[in-house]
């Protein structure tokens, strides 16, 4: 995702000094990759704000028990399997979950995994009508 907000900056910026002047479609294309960083970093600040949250003992890094308030919080519903086999999917090589890997965990899992699971949740009352509600 950020290399195609990069791209797009990128493409909006060439576009300009080629054409002497900011054109309609540059402007857009820098206007758009602009909106997705300014997301992209609402969405980080968010992600490291809930690692915060839940860091109780405060030393930089969520333990077993800090990981499964964290989870839980955010609504999933899962085993205790899948919350552990996601802890093994956001733990840092070294088996400890900080704060750069939470973030990694956050955009590569967490906020694809709750989207899917909002997703189903809004599709439900659907689902008997076979409207072809999609996500």
């Amino acid at each position: 995702m950020l290399i195609e907000i990069t791209r797009a900056l990128a493409v909006a910026t060439l576009s300009e000094g080629k054409s002497g002047g900011v054109g309609s479609a540059s402007a857009a294309a820098r206007s758009s990759a602009q909106s997705e960083l300014a997301e992209r970093d609402r969405q980080t600040r968010a992600i490291q704000s809930r690692f915060n949250e839940f860091d109780a003992d405060s030393d930089g890094q969520l333990n077993e028990s800090e990981w499964i308030a964290a989870i839980a919080d955010t609504g999933l519903i899962i085993s205790k399997l899948e919350l552990l086999s996601l802890r093994e999917a956001a733990a840092s090589s070294d088996g400890r979950v900080d704060l750069q890997s939470w973030t990694k965990f956050g955009f590569e899992t967490l906020i694809p995994l709750l989207s899917r699971e909002v997703c189903f949740w809004l599709a439900l009352p659907l689902l008997p009508l076979q409207t072809g509600f999609k996500c």
